[in-house]
């Protein structure tokens, strides 16, 4: 996946948007938005953008190129477990914020 520096730029600013909007909190210890969600959110604000990263593991490493914060938890659920990726805002003091 190739991003040009105005789609990192559109990128950017929807996740420094949406992330506080609906970031999961300090439910069993994860921060940040899920990235299922947030892929979800850009397919309807944003189409071009979001087929240009394809799915909700390409905006995770795009987010991750772009230094936010990826953090991974497994779920259990009734059909097995299930690894989730949750995306957060950059922290302070780190390249690119």
């Amino acid at each position: 996946m190739q991003l040009t520096t105005k789609d990192q730029k559109e990128l950017r600013e929807f996740l420094l948007d949406m992330i506080p909007r609906f970031r999961a909190g300090l439910r069993k210890g994860i921060n940040g938005a899920a990235a299922g969600n947030l892929f979800g959110l850009l397919w309807v604000t944003n189409r071009p953008l979001a087929k240009k990263v394809e799915n909700w593991r390409g905006l995770s490493s795009a987010a991750r190129d772009l230094h936010f914060v990826i953090e991974v938890s497994k779920n259990g659920g009734s059909v097995g477990a299930v690894v989730s990726e949750y995306i957060d805002l950059p922290q302070p003091g780190l390249k690119g914020c």
